[in-house]
């Protein structure tokens, strides 16, 4: 599987380079065409063109998302080099990202500027819809010095969607299909010169492939601007979604739990202020609430049973735990930011931000509460700088943590045009970043009172270093981009649990884990004749446990990370002309350390492929219809091993705007 991985995804990028340079040099297209250059806010808080930022950062546009039609905002993110999803079944369930080979709490997730995280890290991206994104920033690398604690792999930003200028507008999109899906969505939304507001909703319900795995779920979005003759602006945003999922467990070694399930509501609410002080000096403000209440329960008794896996049997039953337990999380984020420029083409950045944060964790059958917390506080000072060919960025942040107490983290990046080129080979740009990541621990690392996972309040961050540098090539006057980067991370002071006490089986939870990971990242675009658009993407990564206490040789030092792939990519072509659009992209994972812990034997997860078509057509000048085909092939794998995956699914629909 590696090799022809490799084989297909390096073809892929190398034939996007003769096409576009043929008919450059021949003159045969109708147009000029370019790929359109992004610009972007994560890597620097400001608006910034994609060409000045030193990070590697990769911006899904809304033609990406909107010809995706996709139902969850995880196979959004599959496309992006280096980002590696895993979903334990269908839509709805847990659903993490690894980057970079960092782990799944290493990416700090906000949503129009709020943080959308859990105390410590842990975000379900299964909790979050994709109805009306905009745009995806992932910026990978640690980034600490401007996002504080949780930016140890990437950060990950979604931009709401902006009604175009004018009269109010509407949209509802209808569909469904296979596995008894049923969608809808719909926004209503209006931008004239001082007010700008937008509200919308959607709902989905599913039943997946296993049984008692139906998922349901409903969101809720809203925003409003004004702005004033003074330059200053006022924003509110508020979102919630709702959900319940049941929860049948790793099917593929033995029958589904029928009654088990998870139910969460999430709640988030933004107010800001954004003010210009003369023309050189801008400052804003902001609060920001983020709530979500998570409930899981398996209340009936399953009679036990002993899995298998192909011709393998488990040398123990399995046997059903009652648990019915509540969690109940909270965020306050305040934050101000002040940005002068300086002579020249300079710019000086200074922000505090507050985080206050608050737990409630519930045991329903033991009736037990605990109800733990913390504060903190970030200071932030970023320097930018540029002239013709160069840029640079370069920061720090000072961290006081409520847990592990004061940490500062720099960074610094710059961006270099080598070469401005000519029409067959054009620009060549270098990129180089540096940084450092943190992360505070969990509620339940810090301030469990379980003697066999017992709490540790003294326990230091999480903290990883990386480096990344690559090398972009526009060629084909700019209709063809190629990309490639080189990474390095390393992750120390991991929290896991110590030695258990082999009397009492107690343990603690200790700073002593260690990891590291490199890789290359490759990617490519063309754009032929503007209606023809290829892409493709690669990541080989190596990756390896450094120190680990674990007694599982799974986890043992000199192991592969787990459920890290050495091997993914990605492949796209769509077209587009007229009233007709189609798409066809294709995912690719790499075999990887993986194992469901009954079958020692069994110590990695085969990889795979799967293909996804999709077609629009107008009926009308505001209406058209739509067809989705995930998993083309009706490939049979599994993301964690045990969860068998989505077979071959179809859904239709229709959108409509007035």
């Amino acid at each position: 599987m590696p090799a022809r991985l490799r084989t297909v995804v390096i073809s892929v990028l190398a034939a996007l380079i003769p096409v576009s340079v043929v008919e450059a040099q021949n003159g045969t297209a109708a147009a000029p065409i370019a790929i359109r250059e992004s610009v972007v806010v994560t890597a620097t808080g400001r608006e910034t063109p994609e060409s000045k930022i030193g990070a590697t950062v990769t911006v899904l546009e809304s033609e990406t998302i909107e010809q995706r039609n996709a139902l969850s905002t995880i196979d959004l993110l599959r496309l992006v080099p280096g980002v590696v999803a895993v979903r334990s079944g269908g839509v709805g369930n847990l659903t993490g990202v690894f980057v970079r080979g960092g782990e799944s709490t290493y990416n700090k997730v906000l949503l129009d500027s709020i943080p959308l995280n859990e105390p410590g890290g842990s975000f379900n991206f299964a909790s979050l819809s994709p109805e009306n994104i905009e745009r995806v920033e992932v910026m990978r690398g640690a980034h600490s010095a401007l996002f504080g604690s949780d930016a140890m792999a990437s950060v990950i930003q979604m931009f709401s969607i902006r009604p175009e200028a004018g009269r109010p507008q509407a949209r509802i999109t209808a569909d469904g299909g296979s596995y008894n899906t049923t969608h809808l969505a719909g926004v209503v939304g209006a931008r004239n010169n001082d007010l700008e507001y937008s509200v919308s909703g959607s709902y989905l319900n599913t039943d997946n492939r296993e049984p008692n795995n139906e998922n349901t779920t409903s969101t809720a979005f809203g925003t409003l601007t004004r702005s004033f003759a003074s330059g200053a602006s006022l924003r509110f945003v508020g979102r919630g979604e709702w959900a319940k999922t049941g929860v049948p467990g790793p099917t593929a070694f033995g029958p589904a739990d029928m009654d088990a399930s998870f139910k969460h509501g999430d709640g988030s609410f933004l107010g800001g202020w954004n003010q210009s002080l003369g023309s050189r000096v801008t400052h804003q403000a902001n609060y920001s609430y983020n709530v979500t209440n998570q409930r899981s329960t398996n209340l009936i008794a399953d009679p036990p049973y002993v899995p298998q896996f192909g011709d393998l049997v488990a040398m123990f039953p399995a046997f059903e735990f009652f648990y019915d337990s509540e969690t109940r999380l909270a965020r306050h984020h305040l934050a101000y930011r002040l940005d002068a420029g300086l002579s020249g083409n300079q710019v000086l950045t200074a922000a505090v931000e507050m985080d206050g944060e608050r737990g409630r964790q519930i045991d329903h059958l033991q009736s037990t509460t605990r109800q733990p917390g913390r504060r903190n506080v970030g200071t932030t000072v970023q320097y930018e700088t540029g002239v013709e060919r160069l840029t640079f960025v370069g920061g720090v942040r000072f961290e006081n943590n409520g847990s592990f107490g004061f940490y500062a983290a720099p960074r610094a990046s710059v961006s270099w045009l080598a070469s401005s080129g000519n029409d067959t080979l054009g620009a060549t740009r270098l990129r180089g970043s540096a940084g450092l990541g943190i992360k505070e621990p969990l509620f339940i690392q810090s301030y469990s009172p379980n003697p066999g996972f017992l709490g540790n309040p003294d326990l230091k961050p999480e903290k990883s270093r990386g480096v990344d540098v690559s090398i972009e090539q526009r060629m084909a006057r700019d209709r063809v981009a190629i990309e490639a980067t080189y990474f390095f991370n390393h992750f120390d002071d991991l929290i896991s649990l110590g030695p258990s006490d082999p009397v009492t089986f107690n343990a603690q939870y200790e700073n002593i884990g260690e990891t590291r990971a490199s890789g290359i990242e490759l990617s490519g675009t063309s754009v032929v004749a503007g209606a023809l658009r290829f892409s493709g993407a690669y990541t080989f990564l190596d990756s390896k446990v450094i120190t680990s206490t674990s007694s599982s040789p799974i986890f043992a030092a000199g192991q592969p990370l787990y459920r890290r792939p050495r091997h993914t990519g990605s492949v796209q072509a769509s077209y587009t002309r007229q009233r007709v659009g189609l798409a066809l992209t294709g995912a690719f994972v790499g075999s990887r350390v993986d194992s469901d812990f009954n079958f020692p034997s069994v110590r990695s997860n085969s990889g795979y492929a799967t293909w996804q078509v999709s077609g629009d057509v107008r009926l009308a000048p505001r209406a058209s219809a739509f067809i989705n085909i995930d998993n083309l092939a009706d490939r049979q794998y599994m993301e964690p091993l045990g969860y068998p995956g989505l077979g071959r699914s179809v859904r239709a629909g229709v959108k409509t705007s007035f």
